[in-house]
């Protein structure tokens, strides 16, 4: 059985601080970094990103579970390369070597993948072969219900231990109401997810709007001031709040 981490090195180049930290709150986890337990460094940095191989980054990671998020911000070259995948591999074996206990890195998928009614490391990861085969252990996640953040798990490779069976996970409410998301079928109880349904005009503009009114929300806008810049109702914000959107 493994350990828990002691302490989690998160680097996120693709989001600024103020989001980064709303997240670190709606999971309860801004604890940890006041323990000095979650380091983390996001794109508002004030000094420019550094290589993974900074001997800075080299000493933070010791001993600590690193999060890359996600792979390609780290890569020098081209995704598809299998030349520079495989150059991408040796700084992560050398950021092992320096002491870190797991990296755990966040990928895309590839084109088509959300037509796909099967997982496979070939559709979940994007770009080279190489990408997946330099990995002891890969995740494909699929959102399959948006408006709830539903999301199937199922394990696409496994080295030196046996998976467990696809599962499924919900965001909303829980992540509001329980910090964390809630499991909603255990390993085993599940099916293959189908492929999303075309969405209609209305449906897609319902989703931005949505999408919109979370983003603004998380600027810290009122309720009265989201309606008026968005040019919706009270209403539309009381239902969504009452069913556990926001």
């Amino acid at each position: 059985m493994v350990s828990p981490a002691k302490r989690v090195l998160y680097l996120i180049p693709e989001s600024g601080l103020g989001p980064f930290v709303h997240r670190l709150r709606l999971f309860d986890l801004c604890g940890h970094v006041k323990d000095k337990r979650l380091f983390y460094r996001t794109m508002s940095a004030q000094d420019p990103w550094e290589k993974l191989t900074d001997p800075r980054i080299l000493r933070a990671a010791e001993g600590a579970d690193v999060f890359l998020d996600t792979a390609i911000r780290f890569m020098d070259g081209e995704e598809n390369s299998a030349s520079d995948s495989r150059q991408f591999a040796d700084i992560l074996f050398a950021l092992q070597a320096a002491g870190t206990r797991v990296i755990t890195c966040a990928h895309h998928s590839s084109k088509g993948f959300e037509r796909q009614n099967t997982m496979s490391l070939e559709t979940a990861l994007r770009g080279s072969g190489d990408i997946g085969a330099m990995a002891v252990s890969a995740w494909g996640l699929r959102q399959i219900d948006k408006a709830a953040n539903r999301i199937h798990v199922e394990n696409l490779k496994c080295r030196d231990f046996e998976p467990c069976e696809p599962f499924r996970l919900e965001g909303r409410p829980w992540i509001e109401q329980e910090q964390s998301f809630r499991m909603i079928a255990q390993p085993g109880m599940v099916a293959p997810p189908k492929p999303p349904r075309e969405k209609t005009p209305a449906q897609n503009k319902a989703d931005q709007l949505y999408l919109a009114v979370k983003a603004l929300k998380a600027q810290g806008l009122s309720d009265e001031d989201v309606a008026k810049q968005l040019d919706i109702t009270d209403r539309t914000l009381r239902n969504w709040r009452a069913s556990g959107k926001l």
